[in-house]
């Protein structure tokens, strides 16, 4: 995360400097604050987890707390239920997250560890299945298969 901000704080820098460019102060602030997140976030990365898992939930509260304020003024047309489950699920899990942002930190890079391992096999399986499909489509019809 903190090699994501530091590119993006060196382009508004970059920015902030090529003429013709309007709000060159306002790129020249958000690059010098992107250089300072970003050091931050190199240096001190168990911080930065533990301040983005705390961000997200205070994030995902609100927006569960929209989302029932929305189920109660929905129409008769909608699913307010659905509002309704969908709020109340943000707005534990929002809590949850905020409350022990450390915890929840390496519970969330656990999951999304997990996620991209399954997510990796079955693309590894769509692979395979691609590969012998084009193979067996040589095999049929004597022809390479177009590139």
């Amino acid at each position: 995360m903190g090699f994501w901000v530091l590119v993006d704080a060196v382009g508004a820098l970059v920015q902030s400097v090529r003429p013709g460019t309007t709000g060159r102060i306002w790129f020249g602030l958000l690059g010098g604050l992107g250089l300072v997140a970003a050091v931050l976030a190199i240096v001190t990365p168990a911080m930065t987890a533990v301040a983005a898992t705390w961000a997200v939930g205070v994030w995902l509260a609100f927006r569960g707390g929209v989302e029932l304020f929305g189920a109660v003024g929905a129409t008769v047309d909608t699913s307010r239920w659905l509002l309704v489950v969908s709020g109340g699920i943000s707005v534990l899990v929002g809590v949850l997250l905020a409350a022990n942002p450390g915890r929840a930190a390496i519970a969330l890079a656990t999951w999304f560890g997990v996620a991209l391992l399954v997510w990796g096999v079955i693309h590894l399986g769509l692979a395979h299945v691609v590969h012998r499909h084009a193979r067996d489509r040589t095999v049929t019809t004597g022809r390479t298969v177009d590139r």
